[in-house]
């Protein structure tokens, strides 16, 4: 498996949206998020990166809720690697707003998880933004 460190914008646009659902401080989650990606990196690669904390929100994206849910997956993705990843605030607020998505996509698209990748709106959204 592989890892890569999620852009500032997408980390901002996952915690911004997250925040909007269930509450929070944008700037907490995202430090929160970021932290568990580098960490994730590091243990992946064998690194030892320092992990600043972003001290504004800055730019976020608007995204539609399939969009959304396919980037929260990829940082899911990009976070796990680290064996202390699934006692983490970040595995809990990943896993919570994508059970979040998942009920939105399935009420608005009528699209439950297995039939979600196949349909037009994933296949056009990016992993990463």
């Amino acid at each position: 498996m592989s890892a890569y460190v999620c852009s500032k914008k997408h980390i901002m646009t996952v915690a911004s949206e997250y925040c909007k659902v269930f509450g929070g401080n944008v700037l907490e989650i995202a430090n929160e998020l970021y932290a568990e990606n580098i960490k994730s990196v590091n243990y992946r690669y064998e690194t030892n990166d320092k992990i600043a904390k972003f001290r504004t929100i800055g730019q976020v994206k608007t995204l539609n809720p399939i969009a959304l849910y396919k980037i929260v997956c990829c940082l899911q993705y990009q976070t796990c690697e680290d064996e202390s990843w699934v006692k983490s605030e970040a595995y809990e607020v990943l896993n919570s707003f994508e059970k979040y998505l998942l009920k939105i996509i399935k009420l608005d698209f009528g699209l439950d998880e297995l039939h979600i990748a196949a349909s037009k709106q994933y296949q056009m959204a990016m992993w990463s933004i």
